[in-house]
């Protein structure tokens, strides 16, 4: 039962996230505070319910708590945002700086189950800094901030959690990402890989030379280097090892050339799209000048 409602569940939000990628665009005038806040809220359950098999039910009873508090918390900012716009930032009870400091915990453990320990550790470092800077003499210190303070800045406003980088998620990166699964889950992964073999199968060390082809092509449609080695690598890395090559060596001739993928325009990274928006810089300009550096990698 657990395992048919976990992928009811992963379905449902996955069909959620995927249709509002694709029709925000054209329906423009959802409010920032909105859309930010149901593009992170569509997305909890994929971190919390679908990234892991928790075995007990213990874990799974935490996962789901953990969804529905996001859920909610997340619910809050899209129901209510014309009253967080009037408040920007200031709260108006306990309530709020509870909400707004589970918010933070909830996306920091979000952060350490999708990514690596590392990326929380150093966002929680920097919030201490913000919360305890006050007591650093010279340069390094800052004036107070209470509690409070910090937690509706970062809860309540369009410039912490809900800010331009998750912006940038909701309005470019995930019709990419969705564009290159959906061309990778239909064929055209497969087809890149034939090609590749065409090119450099009968090249002396052919095999690894096919992997980098095939990684570079494939990362024309994805900006996701994980994506690029399970799709190529699944491909590559048997036909390597098969023919004569070390394990080791041909996971990392897969790896590095997929990370390589990761700047072959027109779909890049998320930095590029980042770039794009904090720069103001037209995408299609910075595609072109990865262009020539991609090639070279």
């Amino acid at each position: 039962m657990w395992a048919t409602l976990l992928s009811a569940v992963t379905f449902l939000s996955s069909l959620g996230l995927a249709l509002f990628a694709l029709f925000l665009p054209v329906y423009a005038f959802v409010p920032n505070l909105v859309e930010r806040a149901l593009h992170f809220g569509l997305a909890i359950p994929l971190i919390f319910l679908a990234r892991r098999k928790p075995a007990g039910r213990l874990p799974r009873l935490l996962d789901v708590g953990l969804t529905l508090l996001g859920l909610f918390l997340c619910g809050y900012i899209a129901l209510n945002f014309q009253a967080v716009l009037d408040q920007y930032g200031v709260v108006t009870g306990g309530g709020q700086t509870v909400m707004g400091l589970l918010m933070i915990l909830l996306i920091l453990e979000a952060a350490r189950r999708t990514i690596r320990p590392v990326l929380p550790a150093i966002t929680l470092l920097f919030l201490l800094y913000a919360l305890y800077g006050h007591v650093i003499p010279g340069y390094f210190g800052h004036v107070r901030y209470d509690l409070a303070q910090i937690v509706g800045m970062l809860y309540l406003t369009t410039g912490g959690i809900w800010g331009q980088l998750t912006g940038i998620s909701a309005n470019i990166i995930a019709i990419f990402v969705f564009m290159g699964a959906f061309v990778g889950e239909t064929g055209g992964g497969a087809g890149f890989r034939m090609l590749s073999i065409r090119a450099a199968g009968r090249l002396r060390g052919g095999p690894a030379k096919v992997a980098t082809v095939a990684s570079a092509m494939f990362g024309t449609i994805s900006g996701s280097a994980s994506a690029n080695v399970v799709t190529t690598g699944a491909f590559t890395i048997p036909m390597m090892t098969k023919l004569g090559f070390r394990p080791p060596f041909a996971a990392a001739v897969e790896a590095v050339a997929s990370t390589g993928g990761q700047i072959m325009p027109p779909i890049m990274g998320a930095a590029a799209f980042i770039m794009a928006e904090l720069t103001q810089t037209p995408y299609l300009t910075i595609a072109a000048a990865a262009f020539l550096p991609a090639v070279l990698y």
